[in-house]
Protein backbone atom coordinates (compact mmCIF):
# COMPACT_ATOMS: atom_id res chain seq x y z
CA UNK A 1 0.00 0.00 0.00
CA UNK A 2 1.48 3.40 -0.96
CA UNK A 3 2.27 5.79 1.84
CA UNK A 4 1.50 9.47 1.83
CA UNK A 5 4.35 11.92 1.97
CA UNK A 6 4.67 13.52 5.37
CA UNK A 7 5.17 17.25 5.71
CA UNK A 8 8.70 18.33 6.50
CA UNK A 9 8.97 19.07 10.22
CA UNK A 10 11.37 21.94 9.49
CA UNK A 11 8.94 23.67 7.16
CA UNK A 12 7.80 26.92 8.67
CA UNK A 13 4.71 28.89 7.76
CA UNK A 14 4.21 32.63 8.21
CA UNK A 15 3.23 32.28 11.86
CA UNK A 16 6.29 30.23 12.76
CA UNK A 17 8.73 32.30 10.72
CA UNK A 18 8.31 35.43 12.80
CA UNK A 19 6.62 37.46 10.06
CA UNK A 20 4.65 40.45 11.22
CA UNK A 21 0.89 40.87 11.02
CA UNK A 22 1.00 42.73 7.67
CA UNK A 23 2.91 39.92 5.98
CA UNK A 24 0.51 37.29 7.33
CA UNK A 25 -2.54 39.16 6.05
CA UNK A 26 -0.90 39.78 2.68
CA UNK A 27 -0.49 36.01 2.31
CA UNK A 28 -4.16 35.50 3.27
CA UNK A 29 -5.38 37.86 0.52
CA UNK A 30 -4.55 35.11 -1.96
CA UNK A 31 -7.22 32.98 -0.30
CA UNK A 32 -9.75 35.83 -0.48
CA UNK A 33 -9.05 36.29 -4.19
CA UNK A 34 -9.48 32.57 -4.81
CA UNK A 35 -12.75 32.51 -2.84
CA UNK A 36 -14.03 35.46 -4.88
CA UNK A 37 -13.06 33.72 -8.11
CA UNK A 38 -14.92 30.56 -7.06
CA UNK A 39 -17.99 32.54 -6.02
CA UNK A 40 -18.14 34.31 -9.39
CA UNK A 41 -17.48 31.04 -11.26
CA UNK A 42 -20.47 29.46 -9.55
CA UNK A 43 -22.70 32.08 -11.21
CA UNK A 44 -21.88 30.69 -14.68
CA UNK A 45 -24.41 28.43 -16.36
CA UNK A 46 -23.81 24.69 -15.94
CA UNK A 47 -23.55 22.73 -19.19
CA UNK A 48 -25.57 19.53 -18.99
CA UNK A 49 -23.32 16.46 -19.16
CA UNK A 50 -20.12 18.48 -18.65
CA UNK A 51 -18.04 18.74 -15.48
CA UNK A 52 -19.31 21.95 -13.77
CA UNK A 53 -16.05 22.35 -11.85
CA UNK A 54 -14.21 22.68 -15.16
CA UNK A 55 -16.67 24.07 -17.73
CA UNK A 56 -19.41 26.71 -17.64
CA UNK A 57 -21.19 29.05 -20.04
CA UNK A 58 -21.24 32.81 -19.65
CA UNK A 59 -24.40 34.90 -20.05
CA UNK A 60 -23.74 35.21 -23.81
CA UNK A 61 -23.20 31.46 -24.33
CA UNK A 62 -19.39 31.55 -24.39
CA UNK A 63 -17.59 28.42 -23.16
CA UNK A 64 -15.31 28.99 -20.18
CA UNK A 65 -12.70 26.67 -18.65
CA UNK A 66 -12.08 27.31 -14.94
CA UNK A 67 -8.33 26.68 -15.16
CA UNK A 68 -8.04 29.18 -18.05
CA UNK A 69 -8.91 32.16 -15.84
CA UNK A 70 -7.39 35.21 -17.50
CA UNK A 71 -5.73 33.26 -20.33
CA UNK A 72 -6.13 30.87 -23.22
CA UNK A 73 -8.77 30.21 -25.84
CA UNK A 74 -11.45 29.36 -23.24
CA UNK A 75 -10.28 31.97 -20.76
CA UNK A 76 -12.68 33.94 -18.63
CA UNK A 77 -12.64 37.06 -16.54
CA UNK A 78 -14.59 38.55 -13.68
CA UNK A 79 -16.87 41.21 -15.15
CA UNK A 80 -19.02 43.93 -13.61
CA UNK A 81 -22.63 43.55 -14.75
CA UNK A 82 -23.16 47.26 -14.19
CA UNK A 83 -19.82 48.99 -14.91
CA UNK A 84 -20.75 51.85 -12.59
CA UNK A 85 -21.86 49.47 -9.83
CA UNK A 86 -20.04 48.09 -6.82
CA UNK A 87 -17.57 45.23 -6.48
CA UNK A 88 -20.21 43.29 -4.57
CA UNK A 89 -20.75 39.69 -5.71
CA UNK A 90 -24.28 40.55 -6.88
CA UNK A 91 -22.74 42.85 -9.54
CA UNK A 92 -20.13 40.34 -10.77
CA UNK A 93 -20.36 37.61 -13.39
CA UNK A 94 -17.97 35.22 -15.13
CA UNK A 95 -17.53 36.24 -18.75
CA UNK A 96 -15.65 34.59 -21.63
CA UNK A 97 -12.76 36.98 -22.37
CA UNK A 98 -13.85 37.76 -25.94
CA UNK A 99 -17.41 38.53 -24.83
CA UNK A 100 -15.95 40.81 -22.18
CA UNK A 101 -14.06 42.74 -24.87
CA UNK A 102 -17.21 43.01 -26.98
CA UNK A 103 -19.21 44.20 -24.00
CA UNK A 104 -16.54 46.73 -23.04
CA UNK A 105 -17.72 48.90 -20.15
CA UNK A 106 -21.30 49.28 -21.29
CA UNK A 107 -24.28 48.33 -19.18
CA UNK A 108 -26.99 46.13 -20.77
CA UNK A 109 -29.25 49.20 -21.04
CA UNK A 110 -26.63 51.30 -22.83
CA UNK A 111 -25.90 48.40 -25.21
CA UNK A 112 -29.61 48.23 -26.07
CA UNK A 113 -29.75 52.01 -26.57
CA UNK A 114 -26.72 51.87 -28.88
CA UNK A 115 -28.35 49.15 -30.95
CA UNK A 116 -31.68 50.99 -31.21
CA UNK A 117 -30.22 54.39 -32.07
CA UNK A 118 -27.65 52.96 -34.48
CA UNK A 119 -30.31 50.98 -36.37
CA UNK A 120 -32.46 54.15 -36.53
CA UNK A 121 -29.57 56.16 -38.01
CA UNK A 122 -28.83 53.47 -40.58
CA UNK A 123 -32.39 53.60 -41.92
CA UNK A 124 -32.28 57.32 -42.75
Amino acid sequence: MPTLARPCPRARGPLASGQGTAERYADMSVFADEARKLAVWSKGRIISGWNPYMWRLDSYGGYMLFSAYGQGPYGWEIDHIDPNGSDDLSNLQPLYWLNNRRKSDKSPLSLLNDLLFKSGRDQR
